[in-house]
């Protein structure tokens, strides 16, 4: 049984308890909203009205309408968000269809790569497809040749 002495403690401690612990959640929320993950980058905009600019430094989820990037030959442009979003499935149905489609895809598929201007095409960009039979092996192969090249160092 506990003395008066001892639930007076144990209420105190429970009082600053719940202080300490509210005054720690506020500081939570106010790291939680200054978070800039919502806040949508400072893009540059072309004469069509297209952003563009390099995400890579960006928490945001907001990508531009031009991405920067690397072409096959070195060459760094742009590509269009647009072409990376087409054919996204848009139900379970769609979903299924286009992972059976891409099984059966190339591991690379070529799209163009732009410059600043959105229209005058540079270069080309390669995606990979993971998703194919061949990306599954590109990506074995590659591994291989990691291990590798680690047991020979």
């Amino acid at each position: 049984m506990l003395k008066k002495s001892g639930i007076f403690t144990i209420g105190i401690a429970l009082a600053i308890g719940l202080l300490a612990g509210s005054l720690s959640l506020g500081a939570i929320s106010a790291i939680a909203d200054s978070d800039n993950s919502n806040v949508a980058p400072n893009y540059k905009v072309n004469a069509h009205g297209q952003t563009y600019g390099a995400n890579m430094a960006s928490t945001s989820v907001q990508f531009p309408d031009l991405i920067q990037a690397q072409g096959t030959d070195g060459t760094v442009g742009y590509i269009k968000k647009a072409d990376l979003d087409k054919d996204q499935p848009q139900n379970p149905q769609e979903a299924v269809a286009y992972m059976e489609k891409m099984k059966n895809a190339p591991a690379y598929s070529g799209i163009p790569l732009y410059a600043s201007d959105g229209d005058t095409v540079i270069g080309k960009f390669e995606v990979f497809n993971s998703a194919s039979d061949a990306g599954q092996a590109e990506l074995a192969k590659q591994e291989a040749a990691a291990k590798a090249a680690a047991v020979g160092k």
